[in-house]
């Protein structure tokens, strides 16, 4: 469920900005059951900001390009509110939408609580990381893990850890795996 991947994070002057996934430009091949629907399936990441202390939020703001999947994003915001961080799993490089396999992806949202924010992104995994099915992980398959952090330091620099499955030699199991932008 998209409710339950979401973050928010706050700047000094107490702005408030929310990361979430939706699936408002999904829709056929895409539909069902997770586990049954044909790709492509086109799940965003979007963000809204609040000035009011959470009492209205911005209209969302769609983070990622259309599509393929990206979905459970962490976020968080330079201390003076110029930058906002969005790291997520992503299914735009090669064939990943349509094998399962999965990227993490930063996005750097430049003055993300304006009328046209600018969006970079950068691709963080170094390969692709396979899809945990039934013949590689019986245990695990079809789940990726849902943990992923985002956090900034004092010079505003992203710092984001995630679960991965490329594993050692080869292997397919999960790991955590860090990065840190430049």
């Amino acid at each position: 469920p998209d409710a339950t991947f979401a973050s928010m994070s706050v700047d000094n002057q107490g702005r408030l900005y929310h990361g979430f996934p939706d699936f408002r430009n999904g829709g056929a091949p895409c539909t069902g059951r997770a586990r049954t629907a044909t790709p492509p399936c086109d799940q965003d990441v979007f963000y809204s900001y609040s000035t009011d202390g959470g009492a209205s939020f911005s209209a969302a703001y769609q983070i990622t390009p259309a599509g393929s999947a990206q979905w459970q994003p962490w976020s968080a915001v330079t201390s003076d509110g110029s930058t906002l961080w969005v790291a997520y799993y992503d299914r735009s490089y090669g064939n990943c939408e349509f094998t399962g396999c999965n990227d993490i992806t930063l996005a750097r949202i430049s003055n993300p609580a304006s009328a046209s924010p600018g969006i970079k992104y950068i691709r963080l995994t170094t390969a692709s990381m396979p899809n945990l099915v039934v013949p590689n992980n019986p245990v695990q398959a079809g789940f990726l893990g849902d943990y992923m952090w985002v956090t900034v330091d004092p010079k505003g620099r992203p710092y984001v850890v995630w679960a991965d499955t490329r594993g050692l030699n080869g292997s397919v199991e999960e790991d955590m795996y860090f990065a840190t932008y430049p």
